[in-house]
């Protein structure tokens, strides 16, 4: 006269309930474990058996097997640090469904394997369930290092056949790409003599072994087609005027008997 309940450990235990029909309305339970309400909880796996007396004295006895299941053993792993702007993939096993929180910075919140993409630390709490529909939890921890500096200096503009120096900053290791034009792509401020326009890209790495970019652009300009005007023929103690063009300033050599050589 009381059913056979099935119960995971998570629900504390099983529970069994009396359920008697006929009789007056008084009822007496007397159950196996000591118990004398018509329901029992917080029960192991195993029998249990009931003896109810009415008002009348009359006795039954029944009996009820309780079966606890155990909670599944969930586990949960990742990567324990990762650079700031990267990922990681979380995975559980134990259960065959899975809900992860918080989930706004996974893949999905729903799989054994979501991919995590955290921008500080968090701690991420995986419920698994079983075939017999028990849970259990588990979690995993995931720290950022916080984000790396790089900084490849500011633009340069060269003129055609000259070179200048790169500085950049912000790591511990640097490397330039394209390599092509730079004296060493592999240090802070290589000397860069390029025949082009090129945008250089520098990656720094820090002591914790993470990446950060930065670009900068070498502009090449092309030199100035300058005209010093043409040839003169000038008489001693007289003056002329010598005309050049082609640029913006302009400097005269030798300054001499000049009136402005800039």
């Amino acid at each position: 006269i009381s059913p056979i309940n099935l119960n995971c450990n998570s629900d504390s235990s099983g529970k069994a309930i009396a359920n008697v029909s006929g009789g007056t309305p008084s009822y007496e339970y007397s159950w196996s474990n000591g118990s004398t309400a018509s329901l029992i909880s917080n029960l192991k796996s195993g029998v249990y058996s009931l003896t109810v007396t009415d008002a009348n004295g009359c006795v039954d006895t029944s009996s009820v097997v309780v079966h606890v299941n155990p909670l599944p053993n969930i586990v949960a792993t990742g990567t324990d640090t990762i650079c700031y702007g990267s990922s990681t993939q979380l995975n559980a096993t134990g259960g065959i469904n899975y809900t992860w929180s918080p989930a706004v910075s996974l893949s999905s919140g729903i799989i054994s394997n979501p991919i995590a993409h955290p921008t500080s630390i968090t701690i991420y709490t995986v419920m698994g369930t079983d075939s017999n529909g028990c849970r259990n939890t588990a979690q995993v921890l995931v720290s950022v290092h916080p984000q790396g500096l790089a900084n490849a200096g500011p633009d340069k503009n060269l003129c055609v056949g000259d070179s200048a120096q790169l500085a950049a900053t912000g790591g511990l290791n640097y490397l330039w790409t394209p390599s092509a034009g730079l004296s060493d792509s592999t240090i802070a401020n290589p000397i860069c003599h390029v025949a082009s326009t090129s945008t250089y890209t520098v990656t720094t790495t820090d002591m914790f072994g993470c990446n950060v970019q930065d670009s900068m652009i070498v502009f090449v300009r092309d030199l100035p087609n300058v005209d010093a005007g043409a040839n003169g023929l000038n008489c001693f103690g007289s003056s002329t005027t010598i005309q050049a063009n082609g640029a913006s300033t302009y400097v005269w050599s030798p300054a001499t008997w000049l009136n402005n050589p800039n």
